[in-house]
């Protein structure tokens, strides 16, 4: 049960093993699914939802032991944060080669909004059509692993903006995820979206984040 945040820890899973999940919500005490029916999706050609016919799966894989020696199919994706008919193709695609291949996590490489997306990524409704809209079916049951782009920070500095960086942070829960883990998990240092993680005993990914945000977190040397 989640009282106010929009995240929570699942302890005690067996490792390498499928869940299936359901999510509640309740408003003033009205206990209801979330998410149960049919999904619509906004055109912003039309500037109307369309039912698509499609439901999350809500089901997930945990892990390997990390003293697991396992083979990993992973996707990775860039330059997505268009919100154009072509992004959405592409997660089509990307959800076929999910399902066929047995694909467990999808790295990104940055570069989630773009200004020609119609905003510049530092108002949470322009996350809907560039990145919850076409991986919805995605990332109800496949990790996306983050990093940041040029495009993540800093476009909106000039104008007075807030700074993509931070909405990236809320909306890629990355202080939760990385910043402030549960006691065992591997941290992330402060400044800037550094993190690491194992898949089994022979797989390890590292995030270098490279961005130089003046407005967050000043210079930084490598």
């Amino acid at each position: 049960r989640v009282e106010a945040d929009t995240f929570t820890w699942v302890t005690g899973l067996t490792p390498d093993t499928e869940y299936t999940y359901r999510v509640f919500a309740d408003p003033k005490g009205a206990r209801r699914p979330w998410g149960d029916g049919e999904l619509w999706e906004y055109r912003p050609e039309i500037k109307e939802l369309v039912n698509t016919k499609r439901r999350y799966g809500c089901r997930f894989k945990t892990f390997p032991p990390p003293s697991a020696s396992v083979s990993l199919t992973f996707a990775v994706i860039g330059d997505t944060g268009t919100g154009s008919a072509d992004q959405a193709a592409l997660a089509r695609a990307l959800e076929g080669a999910i399902e066929k291949h047995g694909v467990r996590l999808v790295l990104m490489t940055g570069d989630t909004i773009y200004r020609s997306s119609g905003g510049t990524g530092d108002d949470d409704d322009e996350w809907l059509t560039t990145y919850f809209q076409p991986y919805r079916t995605l990332i109800d049951h496949i990790p996306f692993f983050p990093c940041v782009g040029n495009h993540d920070t800093g476009e909106t500095l000039l104008e007075g903006g807030q700074g993509d960086t931070l909405t990236l942070y809320d909306n890629l829960l990355v202080s939760e995820r990385f910043l402030h883990p549960p006691s065992g998990r591997d941290a992330s240092v402060t400044k800037g979206l550094f993190y690491r993680f194992t898949f089994g005993r022979d797989i390890e990914f590292i995030c270098l984040d490279t961005s130089k945000d003046q407005f967050l977190f000043g210079k930084r040397m490598f």
